[in-house]
C-alpha cells in the first residue's frame, strides 16, 4: 500500500504537457461533411454526370463519383440559392435570393460572372446545348442572358398573357420550358393562360386556358364552389416529350392536358378522378382539403413515346403521411392515326396509378427525376432516381419505377448521406486497421448513381486504427463510415437498419449509438426508449425463424432483455447481426457507451442506470443514480437528488480509493454536476457484479465529458481487453479523472481526491477530451465552446496554452454532439446539416487550400438534340439549328465567346512563337558569319568557312578546292572543243547548201 501511495505523489504533479506549446496547436481544417445549410434546389447533368445542390447559405456543392465533391460559395452574401440549372454541359446558372445570376464553370470551379437583373426573377429555363439562360420576370417578360459570355442579350419578350387577355390582371411568368423538339418554341405558364411562344416568328402560336362549367367538379373539395364557372389559376406546364402535347397543372389540383398544334383540351383529371371538367357529381368525399400541387414532371422511358406523371401534392390530405403520386401511361398512341377523344381517354385511364410515401410529417417541396438517357426531354429521360426535397432541409430519394425509399448511402456521395436523412447522434471509435479491412469486405458493391469527376490527389495518414465514424440517423438507420484524415476515404458504408431487428414497418429515430471498435460490438438507443445489441458476424441462420413467442410485441413483452437474433435483415449474410434488445420501460435514453470488455451501460431520463454483460447477456444493475447519495468529499448542495439522470458514461481500468489493484470502473456524470463512480467485481460465478462506490459534487452543470487516464504513462487509462487480461497480475494504473462540464474542468483521483479545478464563466464548453501526440509529454485537454473556439489546456495543471479560431461558427444546439479521437481528430457538428473534421496537432492548412477536385471532362460529348417529327414537319414545323437561335438571340454585335478568344490567343502565342523562332535562326546565322570572317581575319586561314546556314564548309584552297579547280576547268576544255565541232558543222553544212542551190 505504501508503494503506491509514493507512487501517486511522486507522479501527482508530474507535467504530462511538457513538450506542448501553443505552436503545437496549429490546427488543420480538413474537411467537410454534410451540406451547408438546408437543401433548396437541386440539379442533374447527364453527360458529366454531376449533382449540383444549392443551400440556404448561398453554397453549391458539386458532386461526382466516389469523393468527388467541390463546394462553391457564390460571391454574394450567404443568400440562399432560389435557382439551380446547368447550362450548355459547361456552366451552372444559380440565382440567390438577392435576385443576382450567376454564372458558375466546372472547369474552374468558381463563379466566373455575377450580374444583378433588373426586375425580380420568378422562374429560369435553360437547355444542354444552348449558352443561354431564359430569365422570366414578375413583370412578366422573358429576358435572355449569354452564360457563355457573361452579358445580358438584346433579345426580349414582352408579357404574353397581356397580349391574349388585356384586361386580365397582371401576371409573373411561372415556368418556360423549350420544346423537347425544337429550338424556336417556348412553352410559358402565367396564372390565367398558358402560352407557345415562336422565337423565329416573334409571335403567339397558341395558348391555352383552362375553365370549368357550372355543375363540374373539377378538383374543388368544396361543393358551394362547383356550382359556378371558374378558371383555377395556373401552377406550371410542361411538354409531353414528343412535343405533341402538353399539360398543365392548376391550384385547385386539376391536371389538364392539351393538343399542342390545335389547342384542344384532351383530358381535365385529378391524381384521382378523370373528366372533371364535365358537369357530373363529384367523387371526391366532402369536406377534405386538397393539398396543393407543388411538382409535377412527364417522363419517359428509353423510349420516349413511353410516358408517365409524377406529382407532388394534388390529393387528398388524410394525416401526417405524404408522398408522391405516379400515374403510369404507357406508350403514347400514335397522333396521326387517334383521335381526341381516344387521346383523352388515354391520360383519362392510366395502366396504374401508384402512391410513393416519404418522410412521415414532412412536405415535398420540390423533387427532381435524375434522368440516365440523355440530357434532353427537360432532363427526365429513363429516371432511375428521384431525388425528393423536404420542407425540413432534408433530402428523400426514391427508386423508379418500383418507388422504393433508398436508403443505401454508398449510391449516393457521402456528404448527402448526413441530409438524407438527417443525422441525429455521433459516435467515435477506433478499430484496428487490420479488422476494419475485413469488415468493409462485407460490404455488398452499389453501383453508385453518379460517375463524373475525378477526385484530387491527397495526402492520407497511415495508422494501425481507423477512426470509425457512426451515425443515427432520423429513419432509424445507423451508417459506420471511414472517417480517415482529409476525408471520407472509403465509399463503402456499413449500414444497420433498426426496424427489423424492432419489427416495425418504418424506422425510428436513432438517439444514442455506442460502438465498441476492439469487439465490433454496437450498442443503438431508438427514441421508444429500447437499445439494440449487435455484433459483427457471419450470418449462421439465413432464414428467419418463426418462434411466435419471441416475435410478441415489445409492448407485451415481460422480459428485460429480447433474444432477437432470427430478426436480422433479409438477404443478409455478413454484418451486424441483431443479438439482444433491451426493454426496460424507462423512458428515453440519456446516455449510453459500450465498453471494449463487454459491459454496455445505459442512462435514462428517469435516473435509472442500467448495466448489460454481453456475456450472458445479462442485467447485472439496475438501480437509479441518486441512490446512496451520501458520501464523498464534496456532497452534493441543493441538487434535486431524483430529478438527475446520468449524460456521459466512461469505463476505464484503474485503481480507486485505497485499492492494491486495479478494477474496471465505471464513471458516470449527472445532469446536476456530480460524479459517480462505480467498480466491476468478480461473483465467483465466472461473472460480474457492480458495486457502488462513491459520488463527488463536480459543479453546477451538465457533465459533458470524462477522461480517465493513466497519470503514471501519461496516456489513456480505458478498459481493453488486453488489459483486462492481466488484472490477475496485480498491475497498478494510477487513474486521474478529468471532468469537463458546462462551465467547468476539474481533474481529480478516483474517487474522492481534488487536483485541479478551472472555471470558465466567459463562455460555455460544448465537448472536450484529452489527445496527445505520443504518450508520456504530450497530452492535453481540447475543449470547443459555444463562441466557436478551440481551446487547449494543459494536464493536469488546466493551464491554458493556447486558443484558437475556428473557421466556422458552430450550433451550440448541435455542437455537444462533436466526438473526438485520442490522436487529436475531432469531428465538430456544425449545424444540423454539416460537420467539420480539424486535427489538432497540424501544421496550419485551411480547407481552401486542399486541392480540388476536377470536374469537366471536355471527352464527354453531349449528343444530339432530338428534332421534329415528320408529322411535326409536315405540319409547318421549322427546323431551327442551334446558330439560329444563337444569330436570333444574341445579334450581330454578339461578344466573343471565351473559347473563341482563348483560341484567338493561342493563335497570337502560336503567331509570337514562329516569328521568335525565326529571329532566333536569323540571329544564329549572323552569328556565325561573324565566326568565320574573324577566324579568317585572325588566321589568315582560308581553308574553312560556315555558309548562312552555319554548316562548316572548306574553301578552294584546300584539297577539295583543287579538285573544285579541276573539274571547272575541265569543263571549259569541253566547253570550247564542243564550240569549235559546231562551228566546223556549221562550215560543212553552209558549203553543201552552196552548192546545191548555188548559194
Amino acid at each position: 500500500m505504501s508503494a503506491l501511495i509514493g507512487k501517486l505523489r511522486s507522479i501527482g504533479n508530474r507535467d504530462l504537457s511538457g513538450a506542448l506549446n501553443e505552436r503545437a496547436f496549429d490546427f488543420d481544417d480538413l474537411a467537410r461533411y454534410g451540406i451547408q445549410g438546408a437543401v433548396t434546389r437541386v440539379a442533374f447533368d447527364q453527360v458529366q454526370s454531376l449533382l449540383a445542390i444549392g443551400t440556404s447559405s448561398g453554397a453549391i456543392h458539386i458532386f461526382g463519383q466516389v469523393n468527388v465533391e467541390v463546394i462553391v460559395q457564390l460571391p454574394s452574401n450567404r443568400s440562399s440559392v432560389d435557382y439551380l440549372a446547368f447550362v450548355a454541359g459547361k456552366y451552372i446558372v444559380a440565382v440567390d435570393g438577392a435576385g443576382i445570376l450567376h454564372i458558375v464553370s466546372l472547369e474552374s470551379r468558381t463563379a466566373i460572372y455575377s450580374n444583378n437583373i433588373s426586375g425580380n426573377i420568378s422562374c429560369i429555363a435553360t437547355d444542354p446545348t444552348l449558352d443561354w439562360v431564359f430569365i422570366g420576370l414578375e413583370s412578366g417578360q422573358i429576358i435572355t442572358y449569354d452564360a457563355d459570355r457573361g452579358c445580358m442579350s438584346p433579345f426580349r419578350i414582352g408579357n404574353l398573357q397581356k397580349a391574349v387577355l388585356p384586361a386580365a390582371r397582371l401576371s409573373h411568368v411561372i415556368s418556360i420550358e423549350l420544346s423537347p423538339r425544337e429550338y424556336s418554341v417556348l412553352l410559358v405558364a402565367y396564372k390565367e393562360i398558358v402560352v407557345l411562344f415562336s422565337l423565329v416568328e416573334n409571335n403567339i402560336i397558341k395558348h391555352f386556358k383552362y375553365e370549368i362549367p357550372a355543375g363540374a367538379p373539377g378538383g374543388d373539395t368544396n361543393a358551394a364552389t362547383q356550382t359556378i364557372n371558374r378558371s383555377p389559376p395556373c401552377l406550371g406546364a410542361t411538354w409531353h416529350p414528343n412535343g405533341h402535347h402538353v399539360v398543365s397543372w392548376h391550384v385547385d389540383g386539376s391536371i389538364v392536358f392539351w393538343d399542342a398544334t390545335e389547342g384542344n383540351l384532351l383530358q381535365a383529371r385529378t391524381v384521382t378522378d378523370s373528366n372533371v371538367n364535365e358537369p357530373k357529381r363529384s367523387k371526391t368525399p366532402p369536406g377534405g382539403r386538397r393539398l396543393p400541387i407543388t411538382g409535377l414532371a412527364w417522363i419517359c422511358e428509353k423510349n420516349p413515346e413511353n410516358t408517365s406523371i409524377l406529382v407532388a401534392g394534388g390529393d387528398i390530405d388524410n394525416g401526417p403521411i405524404r408522398g408522391l403520386t405516379y400515374m403510369d401511361f404507357g406508350p403514347t398512341p400514335t397522333v396521326a392515326v387517334t383521335s381526341y377523344a381516344a387521346m383523352g381517354t388515354h391520360y383519362g385511364t392510366p395502366k396504374r396509378t401508384r402512391m410513393f410515401p416519404i418522410t412521415e410529417g414532412a412536405d415535398v417541396t420540390d423533387f427532381f427525376p435524375l434522368g440516365a438517357a440523355s440530357p434532353f426531354y427537360n432532363r427526365f429521360h429513363d429516371p432511375g432516381v428521384v431525388v425528393v426535397l423536404l420542407n425540413i432541409g432534408e433530402i428523400y430519394s426514391i427508386k423508379l419505377p418500383e418507388g422504393v425509399p433508398i436508403h443505401t448511402a454508398s449510391v449516393m456521395p457521402p456528404s448527402i448521406g448526413w441530409v438524407h436523412p438527417h443525422t441525429t447522434t455521433l459516435n467515435l471509435a477506433a478499430v484496428p486497421r487490420n479488422q476494419w479491412v475485413g469488415m468493409m469486405a462485407s460490404v455488398k458493391g452499389h453501383q453508385p448513381y453518379l460517375v463524373g469527376g475525378a477526385p484530387a490527389q491527397r495526402h492520407l495518414r497511415r495508422f494501425q486504427t481507423r477512426n470509425a465514424l457512426s451515425t443515427g440517423h432520423m429513419n432509424g438507420f445507423v451508417r459506420i463510415w471511414d472517417a480517415s484524415r482529409g476525408e471520407l476515404q472509403e465509399s463503402k458504408v456499413l449500414e444497420v437498419d433498426t426496424k427489423d431487428a424492432l419489427k416495425l414497418q418504418e424506422g425510428v429515430p436513432v438517439s444514442k449509438v455506442s460502438f465498441a471498435g476492439q469487439n465490433a460490438e454496437l450498442a443503438v438507443a431508438v427514441s421508444t426508449g429500447h437499445v439494440l445489441l449487435y455484433k459483427f458476424d457471419v450470418n449462421k441462420n439465413p432464414k428467419p425463424g418463426l418462434d411466435r413467442m419471441k416475435d410478441l410485441n415489445l409492448s407485451e413483452s415481460k422480459e428485460k432483455v429480447i433474444d432477437i437474433r432470427h430478426r436480422f435483415t433479409p438477404g443478409l449474410k455478413e454484418g451486424f447481426m441483431p443479438i439482444s434488445l433491451v426493454n426496460m420501460n424507462y423512458g428515453n435514453i440519456t446516455a449510453l457507451d459500450h465498453s471494449n470488455v463487454g459491459f454496455v451501460a445505459i442512462g435514462y431520463e428517469n435516473g435509472r442506470v442500467v448495466i448489460v454483460d454481453r456475456r450472458g447477456p445479462a442485467i447485472i444493475y439496475d438501480e437509479p443514480c441518486s441512490q446512496n447519495s451520501g458520501g464523498g468529499v464534496f456532497r452534493s448542495r441543493g441538487s434535486g437528488v431524483g430529478s438527475a439522470h446520468v449524460t456521459r458514461f466512461e469505463f476505464s481500468i484503474c485503481c480507486i480509493d485505497d485499492d492494491e489493484f486495479s478494477s474496471i470502473v465505471l464513471f458516470a456524470g449527472t445532469s446536476n454536476g456530480e460524479l459517480i463512480t462505480y467498480r466491476f467485481v468478480p461473483n465467483g460465478r465466472g461473472g460480474y457484479k457492480v458495486e457502488y462506490v462513491n459520488r463527488l459534487r463536480i459543479c453546477d452543470d451538465r457533465i459533458l465529458a470524462i477522461n480517465a487516464i493513466d497519470a503514471e504513462r501519461g496516456s489513456a487509462a480505458l478498459a481493453f481487453p488486453h488489459i483486462m487480461a492481466k488484472l490477475g497480475q496485480d498491475v497498478l494504473i494510477p487513474g486521474t479523472v478529468v471532468v469537463t462540464s458546462v462551465h467547468d474542468v476539474r481533474v481529480i483521483r478516483p474517487s474522492a481526491s481534488k487536483m485541479t479545478h478551472k472555471k470558465f464563466p466567459q463562455y460555455s464548453i460544448l465537448g472536450g477530451s484529452i489527445c496527445f501526440l505520443r504518450e508520456g509529454d504530450s497530452m492535453a485537454l481540447v475543449c470547443i465552446t459555444d463562441t466557436s473556439e478551440l481551446v487547449c489546456l494543459a494536464l493536469p495543471s488546466l493551464r491554458e496554452m493556447s486558443v484558437k479560431k475556428l473557421p466556422y461558427r458552430i450550433d451550440p444546439r448541435t455542437g455537444v454532439n462533436s466526438v473526438f479521437s485520442l490522436t487529436g481528430d475531432i469531428i465538430i457538428q456544425i449545424d444540423r446539416h454539416e460537420a467539420g473534421l480539424i486535427s489538432v496537432f497540424g501544421k496550419g492548412v485551411k480547407f481552401e487550400d486542399i486541392p480540388g477536385d476536377l470536374l469537366y471532362d471536355p471527352l464527354k460529348v453531349c449528343p444530339p438534340r432530338p428534332v421534329v417529327s415528320t408529322l411535326q414537319w409536315v405540319r409547318g414545323s421549322v427546323y431551327t439549328t442551334k446558330e439560329d437561335i444563337d444569330k436570333l438571340i444574341g445579334g450581330a454585335r454578339r461578344p466573343k465567346s471565351q473559347a473563341m478568344i482563348q483560341e484567338e490567343e493561342r493563335a497570337r502565342e502560336e503567331q509570337r512563337r514562329q516569328r521568335d523562332l525565326e529571329r532566333r535562326k536569323h540571329q544564329e546565322r549572323v552569328a556565325h558569319r561573324q565566326r568565320y570572317d574573324e577566324y579568317y581575319t585572325g588566321n589568315g586561314d582560308d581553308d574553312e568557312y560556315y555558309d548562312e546556314d552555319g554548316v562548316r564548309r572548306r574553301n578552294a584552297g584546300g584539297i577539295q578546292g583543287a579538285w573544285d579547280n579541276l573539274e571547272e576547268t575541265g569543263h571549259s576544255y569541253l566547253n570550247s572543243v564542243n564550240e569549235s565541232i559546231k562551228e566546223a558543222q556549221n562550215d560543212m553544212f553552209k558549203g553543201i547548201l552552196k552548192s546545191k542551190f548555188g548559194f
